[in-house]
């Protein structure tokens, strides 16, 4: 009987190379198993939490309504003046200016290198201790999510993880490309099968269907660690601008700094269909008040309005509209951030990308399976012949 013809070179190197490529997917996926679910499923939770956020500290966002009737209530500046005076020693960051007299001034704040918020409350001008502004249990997630509780090192970290989950779909891909004629069975689930079966369609089925999504999540992930890195190399493709803010011009007669209640003020008046206000306070000198508004507290730069005033003359030395993206390079760094968090448009957006966040855990759980079923088990039945 003949012997079958050795295979060609080009198929050699071919599987030899989907081998190499199966064994990196393996053991990349073991070791980032617990990374995978831990920012996935802190990811997914984190979609919803400027909603959740506002269930936190409800004792403190808000009065009775009958309780500012007839009373005058705490101004912008006069809340930012209760703050400075309670709590000496911390940098005052910004203030979000309360929408109805009856809630609560928020004045952001460093607590320990750690961004926190105090509450001036409406009517007595009380201020809060330093909390988190979304809640204890949102600022865990938060901080799990974005460096594992270890500041810079743990974003970077965060950052490598990300990109081993790049290099986790891209060799997952490689290695499950059935061909052109195998394709569409390679994407379905045979639900009738045995449940090995049905666990190893899962992992296949699923990788290649949300092989975009976890590429846009991860490579979005990885520009929080590397801003500037991440824009760099965008601006090779495309110009990457960014607009100096204006600076205010000092005063040499000694002049006081202008109200912040008359700056908030005119910038209302300008901007009348605007309820959410923030105001990011001049950090130095020349640095000029910055005033965000927008038509609800969860909008994004595109849907907003900055306003530029001098701290001293109360000029207004520019207005921004949008997110001022001149270049398609602008454009999606603009993107980068909201295509992450999936913080924009509605609830039907939260909800798929809340789902699709739990994408790399459902690929470790399924992976981690199929290696337990085809590893494990079977090295545990020979120990025990033995």
């Amino acid at each position: 009987m003949p012997l079958p013809a050795p295979a060609p070179a080009a198929a050699r190197r071919t599987s030899w190379v989907r081998r190499a490529l199966f064994q990196v997917h393996l053991w990349t996926g073991l070791a980032l198993g617990l990374y995978a679910l831990a920012i996935s499923v802190s990811g997914s939770l984190l979609v919803y939490s400027p909603v959740l956020g506002e269930w936190t500290h409800r004792d403190l966002r808000a009065v009775p309504l009958e309780m500012v009737e007839g009373r005058v209530v705490v101004t912008p500046a006069e809340a930012v003046a209760r703050v400075a005076a309670a709590l000496p020693g911390r940098p005052l960051l910004n203030v979000q200016v309360a929408a109805a007299p009856h809630r609560a001034h928020v004045v952001g704040l460093l607590e320990q290198s750690q961004y926190q918020v105090a509450f001036v409350h409406p009517v007595t001008g009380a201020v809060s201790a330093p909390v988190h502004g979304r809640g204890a249990v949102l600022g865990w997630l938060d901080r799990l999510h974005s460096n594992f509780f270890s500041g810079r090192p743990g974003r970077v970290a965060n950052g490598i993880g990300a990109l081993l989950l790049v290099l986790l779909s891209v060799t997952g891909i490689v290695i499950w490309w059935p061909g052109r004629a195998g394709v569409g069975r390679a994407l379905r689930v045979d639900w009738r099968a045995g449940w090995k079966r049905v666990v190893f369609d899962l992992h296949h089925a699923l990788g290649a269907w949300l092989l975009v999504p976890v590429l846009v999540l991860s490579l979005t992930g990885a520009y929080f660690t590397w801003p500037q890195i991440t824009r760099d190399l965008i601006s090779r493709v495309s110009p990457v601008t960014r607009a100096a803010a204006p600076r205010s011009r000092a005063a040499d007669d000694g002049s006081p700094v202008v109200s912040l209640d008359t700056v908030i003020a005119r910038v209302r008046q300008a901007n009348p269909a605007d309820t959410a206000l923030r105001v990011d306070l001049p950090g130095g000198p020349t640095s000029p008040y910055l005033l965000v508004s927008s038509a609800h507290a969860d909008a994004g730069p595109r849907q907003s309005t900055m306003t530029f005033v001098d701290r001293y003359s109360g000029e207004t030395l520019e207005v921004r509209h949008g997110s001022q993206a001149r270049t398609w390079g602008d454009t999606l760094v603009a993107w980068l951030p909201p295509l992450h968090s999936g913080h924009f448009g509605g609830p039907v957006v939260h909800a798929i990308w809340a789902v699709l966040g739990l994408a790399p855990a459902v690929l470790f759980c399924t992976g981690f399976l199929m290696w337990w079923n085809r590893v494990v088990v079977p090295r545990r039945r020979r120990g025990r012949r033995r």
